[in-house]
Order: structure tokens, then C-alpha cells, then sequence
């Protein structure tokens, strides 16, 4: 099977004290192949929390934040596979 999952919870808080929680739950489905659903598994969260607004209070910085994840390991997982068929 070609599929992946990944789940996770985290809880923290930043400098403030202020609470920073959120959940994840990823299928991938395996479409691009095991390789691009290995990957996205592997990446896809880590790459969400890098982008600048993740952590914001403001819902539509969060979403391009989101977005913005997608296309940096969509980019990355091009690099290492090469020129994949989505």
C-alpha cells in the first residue's frame, strides 16, 4: 500500500508564556508514488512551522503559512525525485 499517516499533538508556549497548541493529522495518499508519500509525511509539518505566521494569532496568516508549507515540500520533494507527475 502506498499510503501514509501521520498524527501528532504539540503543546508549548513562546517567550510570552502564551499557549502555542495545535494538532496534525496527514493522509498522503500515495498518488505521486510510496516515495512522494514518504516524503510528505516526513516533511510536509516541519515545513508548515518554518513559515513565517505559523505561530500567529491572525487565522489568515496561519493559512498562507499553511500554503506556503505545501509549495516548500511540493518544491523540495521535486529536487529530490525529480520532475514528479501530481
Amino acid at each position: 500500500m502506498e499510503d501514509r499517516i501521520r498524527m501528532g499533538i504539540h503543546r508549548s508556549s513562546d517567550i510570552q508564556g502564551d499557549a502555542l497548541c495545535y494538532s496534525y493529522f496527514g493522509v498522503f495518499d500515495g498518488h505521486g508514488g510510496t516515495h512522494a508519500a514518504e516524503f510528505a509525511k516526513e516533511h510536509l509539518m516541519n515545513e508548515i512551522k518554518k513559515q513565517k505566521g505559523f505561530f500567529s494569532k491572525e487565522e489568515r496568516k496561519i493559512i498562507q503559512a499553511i500554503r506556503d508549507g505545501f509549495l516548500s515540500v511540493h518544491q523540495k520533494m521535486s529536487k529530490s525525485y525529480g520532475k514528479l507527475i501530481f
